[in-house]
């Protein structure tokens, strides 16, 4: 019964934190493309896109990870 118990209030405060997160993500879409599909050597990767809608807030940054060599 103690389990039971523990995995139902996980499971309510996994739906607190990450419930409004889905639902604000939901709203916007990123599109981001580059100007190839494979690259060598030294090549530049110029990497585009949009956030729909624009964010409000002035100086809104965009974070971009690549991975890889």
């Amino acid at each position: 019964m103690k389990t039971l118990r523990t995995i139902a209030t996980i499971a309510l405060a996994a739906f607190l934190v990450f419930g409004p997160l889905a639902a604000f993500a939901a709203g916007e879409t990123v599109t981001v493309s580059t100007n190839s599909a494979t690259y060598s050597g030294t090549n530049t990767v110029l990497v585009t896109g949009t956030v729909a809608p624009a964010p409000s807030a002035a100086n809104t940054a965009a974070v971009i990870t690549t991975r890889g060599p």
